[in-house]
């Protein structure tokens, strides 16, 4: 029996991890449609869900909350549901002590993400969208959902909130939509809309299931992308270069930096212990702006720090949220920073190779919302070559056995020697080159450049290098691209957001903000506006 139990929240953990990249845009979405049907009522009823999913509740569900369920309201009040959501995944990894955060494989959610941006640009096909392909159908599937972490698990009320908390209020959230429905369903050809979108959406839930029991079985790896780098940050730390990629890879890209990081501010996303961040400081940048998912790597930043860096611990898809969240220690003022762009220049040294393609996407368009017109990007990836190349003595990866498409959306787990033969675990999400190319403009950006990286001749004639070189000499190892938010970004979908959409409508004060009033009422003022 306890056997069975394991095995159903092993399976639960599975569903959760999959189910966290499907309609990630969901907030946006409905926001989107407020902002686009013509009735006041309907517009409102929506804001209201909206403060409700960013954590913004009545006093009257404050309070049930603590009644019914024991759960005290500060676990909830100003916590949007896209954070309970994590946190209840990450209870139930630590519980299972497994994650499957880097194993998911894009075919298993991109029907579905897909089908929602084919329909988001016509309120009513975006409507049907919506209440289709989530609120009619969530309510029941969380109740049983959060019956089969009841009966399989330990976790408390407070751990599953986020499920507790749907179970009631999409019901209210469904009927309010059903009612936009219907008086959205006038004419003929509403009705088709309608009609076309919901069996599109359905078919995308169904595919959605089918390609998750297909790929049930994808690899456990015992060690999420931030665990991996917080037992190695002691190993990461350096003044100089020590590793492989610090001889081949990070020369060219400061290299690309050249001549835009003088005066720039610079966002350093996957700034891992800062050594990149130190060399652009010192190339010149008067700020610069890390975050990164290891904790421990970003204390050894802030140990580190320079005048003008700041580092902050957090997801490289959520990098605007985060930096929205925490805009006081980034020294960020809300409002233009965040509308119109607050950096000039923006790196991501070995940040793809740890995420899914979705995950990348995702990345990119906060890069590009948070860059200004005319910004540029340049990031590295291992080269997708070395997916094949075996486990090799300096730098590989195992597992890659298979041809260059096959081996597309497997995660490897590799390795980089550094120059005194450490040995440094890394990460691979395997992409094509196209996966690349094709996602960098979807999102809107040009490719400037693309470099493909190698062992050179200066290399093999150093002596303290030759040793660490041989074995990878002659084959592609990194691929560095050099992309371009273009000046104007008017037609552009990702650069359109306007924060104000994104606050809450009022300030509220929980009982732990009244209590630490100093720390969440003060801000930093930036030297430009002390200017």
């Amino acid at each position: 029996r306890l056997l069975a139990k394991k095995e159903t929240a092993d399976y639960l953990l599975r569903f959760f991890t999959a189910y966290s990249r499907l309609n990630a845009g969901f907030i946006q979405n409905v926001a989107k449609l407020s902002n686009s049907l013509e009735n006041k009522i309907h517009r409102q009823t929506l804001k209201e869900n909206l403060y409700e999913e960013r954590g913004l509740y009545d006093e009257e569900t404050l309070v049930e909350v603590e009644t019914r369920f024991g759960v005290d309201r500060n676990v909830i009040e100003n916590i949007d549901h896209g954070t309970l959501f994590k946190s209840m995944l990450k209870t139930l990894e630590d519980k299972l002590k497994v994650s499957y955060g880097g194993y998911v494989p894009d075919s298993i959610t991109d029907p579905f993400n897909n089908a929602m941006k084919k329909f988001r640009d016509d309120p009513v096909t975006l409507a049907a969208t919506l209440f289709f392909g989530s609120e009619l159908i969530v309510p029941k599937m969380y109740k049983l959902l959060d019956q089969g972490l009841c009966n399989s698990t330990d976790m408390s009320n407070t751990e599953r909130i986020f499920l507790l908390l749907h179970i009631d209020m999409d019901v209210e959230h469904q009927d309010a939509m059903r009612t936009i429905i219907e008086d959205l369903a006038i004419t003929k050809r509403s009705r088709t809309k309608i009609a076309v979108a919901a069996k599109t959406i359905l078919d995308a839930r169904v595919t959605f299931y089918d390609e998750l029991l297909e790929h049930m079985c994808f690899p456990r790896t015992k060690d999420t992308a931030s665990t991996l780098y917080d037992k190695q940050s002691d190993k990461w730390t350096r003044e100089k270069p020590h590793c492989l990629s610090d001889f081949t890879e990070r020369p060219l890209v400061y290299s690309m930096c050249k001549g835009l990081v003088e005066g720039a501010h610079v966002l350093d996303v996957g700034c891992g212990e800062g050594f990149v961040a130190r060399k652009l400081t010192a190339m010149g940048a008067v700020k610069v702006v890390g975050i990164d998912i290891s904790a421990d790597m970003i204390g050894k930043a802030n140990d580190q720090k320079l005048p003008g860096q700041y580092f902050v611990t957090g997801s490289a898809p959520d990098t605007k949220a985060c930096l929205m969240e925490k805009f006081s220690e980034v020294d960020m003022m809300l409002g233009s920073d965040f509308q119109t762009g607050a950096f000039q220049l923006a790196v991501g040294v070995f940040l793809f190779n740890y995420m899914s393609i979705s995950d990348m996407e995702k990345t990119l368009e906060n890069v590009y919302t948070l860059l200004k017109p005319g910004g540029t990007f340049v990031f590295s990836v291992p080269h997708p070559f070395m997916a094949s190349h075996g486990k090799g003595n300096t730098f590989g990866f195992e597992g890659g056995q298979g041809g260059y498409f096959s081996l597309r959306d497997k995660v490897l787990d590799g390795h980089i020697k550094t120059l005194n033969n450490e040995t440094l675990n890394i990460r691979m999400h395997v992409k094509t080159f196209d996966d690349y190319t094709k996602t960098v403009r979807e999102v809107g950006f040009d490719i400037d450049d693309i470099v493909e990286t190698k062992v050179t001749p200066k290399h093999m004639g150093d002596e303290k290098l030759s040793d660490l070189m041989e074995s990878v000499n002659d084959k592609p190892l990194h691929l560095i691209f050099k992309i371009k938010k273009p000046e104007s970004t008017s037609t552009g979908a990702v650069g359109n957001a306007n924060t104000l959409d994104v606050l809450p409508p009022k300030l509220t004060w929980n009982t732990t903000m009244r209590n630490n009033f100093s720390k969440f009422a003060s801000m930093k003022i930036s030297p430009e506006v002390n200017k």
